[in-house]
């Protein structure tokens, strides 16, 4: 998405991210291997090897750091919010505060602790399987801010979606 705009990206890179990374990291924090449902190893999505710390736990830590270096863009005086990792963000002279129990809740909130957003300044990534209970305009797959927010004001997007079956993209794994 970053070098093309397109959403279909984003929806991969929420994919991989809640589907596979987050259900591949450990509880000590590494990463292993695991079977990934398909001909070649059954229908099952199941841990394979424990942790692979010459391989696996980094090639994660590289996810993990990618995901938070792609939370948000700064681009034509716009903000683009594409994920709902929860935090602090700060850009040019205004921080955010996110909180969010994405996938697990219905609610994400977007707190303005200083500086301001004006109206269409910032865009929302909201991925096709969530259905948004808020009124708001959409623009190629971005919730658009429609008013300016400043110091203490929140944004709270409800939302809903239901557990759904999609294809494998590659069913010889």
């Amino acid at each position: 998405w970053e070098h093309t705009g397109q959403v279909k990206y984003l929806e991969d890179a929420h994919l991989i991210w809640y589907n596979a990374i987050c259900h591949a990291q450990r509880a000590n924090g590494g990463f292993g291997c695991d079977a990934c449902p398909g001909e070649a190893s059954g229908p099952d999505l199941r841990v394979k090897i424990d942790e692979a710390d010459y391989c696996c736990t980094m090639r994660g830590a590289e996810g993990l750091a990618t995901a938070v270096n792609s939370l948000a863009y700064y681009r034509d005086g716009c903000i683009y919010l594409t994920g709902f990792h929860e935090g602090i963000l700060h850009i040019n002279e205004t921080q955010l505060k996110i909180s969010s129990d994405y996938p697990f809740s219905g609610k994400f909130e977007l707190e303005v602790l200083h500086g301001k957003i004006k109206a269409e300044q910032m865009k929302i990534f909201i991925p096709y399987w969530m259905k948004t209970d808020t009124q708001v305009q959409f623009e190629d797959g971005f919730m658009v801010l429609k008013e300016t927010l400043r110091k203490g004001d929140k944004l709270v997007v409800s939302y809903s979606f239901e557990p759904r079956e999609e294809p494998c993209l590659n069913i010889e794994n």
